[in-house]
C-alpha cells in the first residue's frame, strides 16, 4: 500500500503545482460560508471521493499487517493536510511574496513522514 500512497500524494502534488487547483481550493473556502451549496458539491464530490480512497488504502496495509493499527479516517486526514496548505500557499501566500513551496517535495516528505509512522 506504500507505492500506492505515495503515488497518490505525488498526483494530487502534481495537480496543485500544473493547475488552477489552488484557486479552486481558496475559492470554495472562501465562498462556502455565503454560499454553503459549493461547499456541499466540492465536499460531496472531490473530498468525498478522495479520502475514502486513502482510507481504504491505509485499512488495506493495517488489515495485510503492512501498517499498524491506527485511526484510519485520522491518518487520512494528517496525509492530506499538507497538501491543503501547499493549495492555500500557492493561492494564498505566494501571490504576496512569500516564498515559493515546493508541493511535491512536500508531497513526497509527507509520504516519508506518514509510511514510517505505519510501520508496524
Amino acid at each position: 500500500m506504500g507505492p500506492l500512497i505515495r503515488t497518490l500524494l505525488n498526483f494530487l502534488a502534481a495537480r496543485l503545482e500544473d493547475t488552477r487547483m489552488p484557486d479552486l481550493v481558496k475559492l470554495v473556502i472562501s465562498e462556502s460560508r455565503a454560499h454553503p451549496s459549493l461547499g456541499r458539491l466540492y465536499l460531496d464530490n472531490v473530498i468525498g471521493a478522495a479520502l475514502p480512497l486513502f482510507q481504504s488504502l491505509i485499512e488495506r496495509g493495517i488489515a495485510s499487517g503492512e501498517f499498524r493499527t491506527v485511526d484510519a479516517g485520522l491518518t487520512v486526514k494528517c496525509m492530506v493536510g499538507p497538501m491543503l496548505l501547499g493549495a492555500l500557499w500557492k493561492s494564498v501566500f505566494e501571490p504576496i511574496g512569500a516564498d515559493p513551496l515546493d508541493i511535491e517535495a512536500l508531497a513526497k516528505h509527507d509520504g516519508d513522514l506518514i509510511l514510517r509512522a505505519l510501520q508496524p
